[in-house]
């Protein structure tokens, strides 16, 4: 059972049986993503299915504005390898800080053994993909439209 006690906030009670079980103050953070505390622990729950499944995050409690190089390497990797056949091997990760964001171009390396079985053309090397961090530190991928240009967040939390 849920009840709402403030704006995107929430009481969820469980119960095992017809005894209550448990009460959590759950924080609605987007419609991907909730946030609630297990003892002193904040705790992060990012949905994972179509329905209202959630699963805690890789990295509770990391700062995703105070990354290294190759965290935001495999972060931005976490997305790129989606529905992909190569490797990380298979990709350059070029990395600049533009307007105090951090942007992540991502382009195919045609000199990787995969690329070249691939047929790729080894004078070129062309982009995959263009990320950045925002001032949330969530990780967005760019994407061109009919109307215009636009950034869509796909991850809320850092992970490899």
């Amino acid at each position: 059972m849920s009840k709402q006690v403030a704006l995107n906030t929430y009481l969820l009670k469980s119960y095992s049986g017809n005894e209550l079980f448990s009460v959590y103050k759950v924080e609605y953070v987007s419609s991907r993503k909730i946030r609630t505390r297990f003892g002193s622990k904040l705790v992060s729950l990012t949905k994972v299915g179509a329905g209202q499944s959630y699963a805690v995050s890789n990295s509770v409690g990391k700062d995703t504005t105070n990354l290294t190089k190759e965290q935001v390497k495999k972060w931005v990797w976490s997305d790129v390898r989606k529905n992909n056949e190569f490797t990380m091997a298979d990709y350059y990760f070029e990395q600049f800080q533009k307007d105090g964001l951090l942007y992540i171009d991502v382009r195919e390396n045609h000199d990787s053994k995969n690329m070249k079985a691939a047929g790729a053309a080894p004078s070129v090397s062309p982009r995959a993909a263009l990320y950045r961090i925002n001032e949330n530190g969530q990780l967005e991928k760019y994407k061109i439209t009919v109307d215009g240009d636009e950034w869509n967040v796909v991850s809320d939390d850092y992970s490899e």
